[in-house]
């Protein structure tokens, strides 16, 4: 997950840890301080994962951490059902966040709102799943797999 918010920061244009080590970054980190010194932006992730979902709760987890350490409020939101997911992303934009990440399980039905956050000027890279929408949606940029060849190598 880190990778994501690496990529939106890049994608805002952030600079980098000043040529600290990384055991630094991570000490500071863990104490929760930031490692950078760039300005407060707020990202928010929004999931189709439900409650107790051992792979999301690493994924947030690990965004916590890479926002702690990049200097991010970072707001995480899920609901397994689409319209639900679909509304937190609206609250997301309600927001005026810096940068949304979007998983895309369902994605008719969450067409509409990555539109309205990328009409918004809100940047958008979308995880995990639906990656053959994402570029279609307006997002930035996928990060995860094709699930059709995902599902032929694993049979």
């Amino acid at each position: 997950m880190g990778a994501v918010l690496a990529v939106m920061l890049a994608a805002a244009g952030c600079s980098s840890t000043g040529g600290k080590r990384a055991e630094e970054r991570a000490a500071e980190a863990a104490e929760g301080r930031a490692a950078v010194n760039t300005p407060r932006w707020t990202f928010a992730m929004v999931t189709h994962s439900g409650d107790g979902d051992t792979f999301w709760d690493i994924v947030q987890k690990g965004a916590e951490q890479a926002a702690v350490k990049d200097n991010i409020n970072f707001l995480y939101s899920h609901n397994d059902e689409a319209n639900q997911q679909a509304q937190l992303v609206q609250t997301a934009i309600d927001k005026k966040v810096d940068g949304l990440i979007v998983s895309l399980a369902k994605p008719d039905a969450m067409k509409a709102v990555v539109a309205k956050a990328v009409k918004a000027g809100i940047p958008v890279v979308t995880v995990n799943s639906g990656s053959a929408e994402s570029k279609e949606f307006g997002a930035l940029t996928h990060i995860g797999q094709d699930e059709t060849i995902a599902g032929e190598a694993v049979g």
